[in-house]
């Protein structure tokens, strides 16, 4: 379908966002309708799309809807199925409920029975270890504050009515995030007049006499959007596990990441470090995947990304 896309160019009107998405990826993009997993929304609003391409368009109908105030991402899957799903969604959609971890050793070994690492227990010691570890520390959760995560105002005209609505605050909202505790100190959460960016949005409630246009779905909404959308670089992690072909992107994972540092000073070279980083470990959203074939292996490099933390920073 991205050779359709470059093929042409749309401008068409629309009553309803979800349905527009799946006529052009059905009508437009040539997508068979059992590829294709859309959710639904309780947004309907008119307007007209611009002159773009298929999935140029579908982004921007995307950028406008949310659920309950997290983004829409639309996105393919390695079983060549289509996705429209939420933030919110892939946070509740848990690949495994057992966490990944990176082991320095499968301690599952017994001298006595030679063939004890070819058991079904083993297998399951295997597959969810974290053969790599690859983390990313860099001031992301810095750069996010002034993206409108932890504060932001926004200004609105509606053009027809003749109204100007100026200063409308955001503050950070805790509500739908994947863990517990948020990524900014509470002395910061607390400081109400903190505003990172402003937003500046044009209405116009007369476009038509019936209904809202594309503009007024995203007005309430935007500020909590961009917070949930930007706050999920806050930290990511690339890891290297064992072949599965049954992760996917959009859904969450959980990992506990073991520290680099020992608790146990008497714990030798090749014994397993048990002391968490609870700084790192938590529950993620997997964002891409690349599954690698050697002559001798199989494994999948995945990135994950999380919006807070597990423990307070």
């Amino acid at each position: 379908y991205i050779v359709e896309n470059q093929t042409k160019t749309i401008s068409q009107e629309f009553s309803n966002i979800i349905e527009k998405i799946k006529n052009i990826a059905t009508s437009d993009l040539k997508i068979k309708s059992d590829n294709i997993d859309i959710a639904d929304t309780a947004e309907s609003v008119k307007g007209i799309i611009p002159k773009m391409k298929p999935l140029a368009a579908i982004n921007w109908l995307t950028r406008n809807i949310t659920d309950n105030g997290t983004p829409y991402y639309f996105y393919q899957t390695t079983d060549g199925k289509v996705h429209l799903k939420s933030q919110l969604a892939m946070i509740n959609d848990l690949h495994e409920e057992r966490e990944y971890v990176n082991s320095n050793t499968i301690l599952m070994y017994n001298e006595k029975d030679k063939l004890a690492n070819t058991t079904a227990e083993f297998y399951e010691a295997e597959k969810f270890r974290i053969d790599k570890l690859n983390s990313k520390l860099n001031f992301s959760g810095f750069s996010n504050i002034a993206n409108g995560v932890l504060g932001s105002k926004k200004y609105s005209v509606d053009i027809y009515a003749k109204n100007y609505n100026d200063n409308v605050s955001h503050e950070f909202n805790t509500s739908k995030l994947l863990n517990n505790e948020q990524p900014f100190p509470q002395k910061y959460i607390d400081d109400k007049e903190l505003s990172g960016r402003n937003f500046y949005i044009n209405l116009n409630s007369g476009a038509f006499d019936n209904g809202d246009n594309y503009h007024k779905i995203i007005n309430e909404t935007l500020q909590q959007r961009e917070q949930y959308l930007n706050g999920i670089d806050t930290h990511s992690q690339e890891i290297v596990i064992a072949g599965d072909f049954n992760i996917s992107v959009g859904k969450s994972i959980n990992l506990k990441i073991l520290s680099n540092t020992f608790e146990d000073d008497d714990l030798g070279t090749n014994e397993d470090n048990s002391a968490e980083d609870r700084g790192a470990s938590g529950k993620y959203l997997i964002s891409s995947i690349v599954h690698t074939f050697t002559t001798q292996s199989f494994v999948s490099r995945v990135v994950c990304k999380k919006d807070s933390f597990i423990d307070n920073q």
